[in-house]
């Protein structure tokens, strides 16, 4: 049951982010990022941190989401719609992150492969003395 309910709360996660970075309606961007928030207190709750998904709920969820909401009520620009991204800067923008994830990934097999080899290499010295 615990299974079931974390993977609906994540992909309540990852479907309210994208909507959330996706939408050109700045108050529907916000009520999504509130359904992320109160998602993620949800995943607290079932890992026994009472606290923190309280804390969660209370700052981000209240705090900040009604500062963002008043924010965008009081500039009076409830239907501006966010501009469009030039297609020249999604791809630039998507190759850095290749890249970036390249190198991670390069540089965490690379440690994750040398230690067995350094920790063979000592246990054959270890038998040879």
């Amino acid at each position: 049951m615990e299974t079931i309910l974390f993977y609906i709360l994540s992909a309540l996660i990852i479907i309210f982010a994208i909507a959330s970075v996706s939408s050109r309606k700045i108050l529907r961007a916000v009520i999504y990022l509130l359904f992320v928030l109160v998602a993620i207190s949800g995943i607290y709750f079932m890992i026994d941190y009472s606290l923190l998904a309280a804390i969660q709920l209370a700052v981000y969820g209240g705090g900040v989401i009604v500062l963002l909401i008043f924010s965008v009520l009081l500039v009076h620009h409830v239907e501006l719609e966010l501009e469009i991204t030039p297609l020249r800067k999604k791809i630039i923008a998507g190759i850095i992150k290749i890249y970036s994830n390249i190198f991670c990934l390069i540089f965490n097999l690379k440690s994750i492969l040398i230690s067995p080899v350094f920790n063979f290499i000592y246990i054959l010295l270890n038998l040879l003395e």
